[in-house]
């Protein structure tokens, strides 16, 4: 029965759209491992994008938006050009064909939006310390959805991951019944110890308020090419070639000394908030001027952790 309304309310949606968009005509394109599907009109185009890369594990899927200037349309990393009557789409000068693509590209265009949907999702709720594999490759490659229609199954991922976010940042919390504040401190102080469910459970979602941003890597990296340099300036001696050879162990043990130096300069400042479940340590998140820090993003809360700390919690 519900699969039956869902696919109701997937029909109708799809019956809107091609009514909103009946200037629209459609085109594909595919070149090797490269597969694009456009929606064009006198003056928008809307592109996906898709390549699946090395031994068909990798699929990278990219949506643009284009718009007609001076005889073409362009994007932020794509433009489609009208050449008497051959439509050319760049990067890789594919030649564009009217009308649909048939259910044989579904596995692949699918496999692409789920590897979309998985980093959205790891990046939105990586702060709570979850395994957070519900939408990788390898749960869903052998599904028989896998090959359902575009817009069936995207309709269906898009609200499985909105219902496991909701779950993640709201259900989840209420399993936990104790939670603790200290710093990172090899002594460290502790400036809360409460079991008090309902503060608990407030805390969890102020958590999941905060605004992920990829943290750089730039700073190690500008290390790798060092050694490289040092060869290029003063030229083959055995000293130089000694440091590239042992140059990946000695780079990985200076970016780990320099975390852990970064880490202990900045302990008094850095909070653990722990979460409880009977006794057991369930989540442990760390803030550092009011983010929560994680080893690929950071998230930016809206309120000051310091000075609002306690009194947040207690509102």
């Amino acid at each position: 029965m519900l699969k039956k309304v869902l696919l109701v309310l997937i029909t109708l949606q799809l019956t809107i759209c091609m009514f909103s968009n009946g200037s629209f005509i459609s085109y594909y394109g595919i070149l090797r491992s490269t597969t694009v599907f456009v929606k064009l009109s006198d003056s928008t185009a809307f592109i996906e994008y898709s390549h699946t890369g090395y031994h068909m594990r990798l699929y990278n899927l990219k949506f643009d938006t284009l718009k007609f200037n001076k005889n073409k349309y362009s994007g932020k990393f794509s433009t489609i050009q009208i050449l008497g009557e051959n439509v050319i789409f760049n990067p890789g000068n594919i030649t564009l064909k009217q009308g649909e693509p048939d259910s044989s590209l579904n596995k692949r265009r699918n496999l692409g939006y789920l590897q979309n949907i998985d980093a959205d999702y790891k990046k939105a709720l990586k702060w709570t310390g979850l395994k957070l594999d519900d939408f990788e490759l390898k749960k869903w490659s052998q599904k028989n959805d896998i090959n359902l229609p575009v817009e069936v199954f995207r309709f269906i991922i898009v609200n499985s991951r909105d219902s496991i976010n909701r779950y993640y940042t709201s259900t989840y919390c209420q399993k936990f019944n104790e939670v603790i504040i200290k710093d990172c401190r090899i002594l460290p102080k502790k400036y809360l110890e409460s079991a008090d469910t309902s503060r608990i459970h407030k805390m969890w979602h102020l958590l999941s308020t905060g605004v992920p941003k990829q943290k750089s890597n730039i700073p190690y990296l500008v290390q790798i090419p060092i050694p490289f340099i040092c060869l290029a300036i003063f030229g083959v001696n055995p000293i130089i070639l000694a440091a590239i050879i042992v140059h990946p162990i000695t780079c990985w043990a200076l970016l780990n000394s320099e975390k852990f130096v970064a880490n202990r300069l900045t302990a008094r400042s850095t909070y653990k908030i722990i979460f409880i479940s009977n006794g057991t340590h369930k989540n442990c998140i760390k803030v550092r001027n009011s983010k929560i820090i994680t080893s690929d993003y950071n998230y930016s809360l809206p309120f000051n952790f310091v000075k609002n700390e306690l009194r947040v919690i207690d509102d």
